[in-house]
């Protein structure tokens, strides 16, 4: 048992054992550890480090260890770590050996300490955010989350985001790729239309970010993804609690305007787009509670 952790029982097993065995993967699957010892955590299947679980992360090396169950414990003999595999290694193996000894690296067993396992979410509530966290977690939780499922935001515009970080909303790129339409550029810039561009790059996103001062920042970002988290790093303190509603109601605004001129060949002004974006965190704001508010009433004036 100090050399692994069974995720499935034998047939001989006992139906006390089989039991037992029968709730591991589970709890592994929806907890993280804080590495003492390694007695009691798989090396390849637990999340013990901020990478995330090595079996998802490194799969072609796993696909070479000579026991997938193995405990961390077992892979660190006299403080140094020795990864049992089988010989011969792929190219690619190799590479992922490699990354997978720099995080090491960093990682220090304590003999006299036993292993914390806690909930991998942090929370006992079944929410929906909570699921939804659950439902995209490949072995590294999704960094966008925790800004969709903001309070302030309402489901709607949850729904576009979410679309829009993966890159899944019906721009004209995508449209040509599910083959409903043949040009893929957008209608006011010589540019090919992604969510991307809409969000970041297009005239229209280009005055808004302007009047917020951060237009540099947005055509200087790769995607939306990489905005949000540039922004969150620079802003002051006291102006962040609210960055994730202004951001989605931004965002959310300059979508319904390409619609408008994509299905109704309607023109919207910067003017008019900023009016709705300000209405929208008015009115998103009562979904707070009254100490929170002052933070999406200060995003709200920069739009005035």
């Amino acid at each position: 048992m100090a050399n692994e952790i069974p995720i499935k029982a034998k047939p001989t097993e006992t139906p006390i054992w089989k039991t037992v065995c029968s709730v591991i993967e589970p709890v592994i699957a929806s907890t993280k550890v804080t590495i003492g010892n390694g007695q009691l955590v798989q090396f390849w299947r637990d999340h013990w480090t901020a990478a995330g679980r090595f079996n998802l992360i490194y799969p072609t090396l796993a696909s070479y260890a000579t026991n997938i169950n193995c405990t961390v414990s077992s892979q660190h003999t006299n403080g140094t770590w020795t990864i049992v595999l089988h010989p011969v290694l792929s190219s690619r193996a190799q590479t992922e050996l490699q990354s997978l000894m720099d995080i090491l690296l960093e990682q220090h067993i304590q003999q006299n300490v036993p292993d914390k396992r806690t909930l991998l979410l942090g929370s006992t509530d079944i929410t929906t955010s909570a699921n939804y966290n659950l439902l995209t977690y490949h072995g590294i939780l999704w960094q966008p989350a925790t800004l969709i499922w903001n309070k302030a935001i309402p489901n709607t515009c949850r729904i576009f985001l979410w679309l829009a970080f993966r890159d899944r909303l019906n721009t004209n790129a995508n449209r040509v790729l599910k083959k409903w339409d043949s040009n893929p550029h957008c209608m006011t810039c010589p540019a090919i239309e992604t969510s991307n561009h809409i969000i970041l790059r297009c005239k229209l996103a280009g005055e808004v970010w302007k009047k917020l001062n951060l237009y540099e920042t947005a055509v200087r970002s790769s995607n939306i993804q990489d905005f949000v988290e540039s922004i969150l790093d620079t802003l002051p303190e006291h102006q962040k609690p609210g960055w994730p509603a202004c951001f989605a109601a931004c965002s959310h605004g300059l979508w319904k305007a390409r619609n408008q001129l994509i299905f109704k060949l309607t023109e919207t002004s910067v003017a008019y787009i900023l009016h709705r974006i300000r209405e929208s965190l008015q009115l998103w704001v009562h979904r707070l509670k009254p100490s929170l508010r002052e933070h999406l009433n200060t995003w709200a004036d920069k739009l005035s």
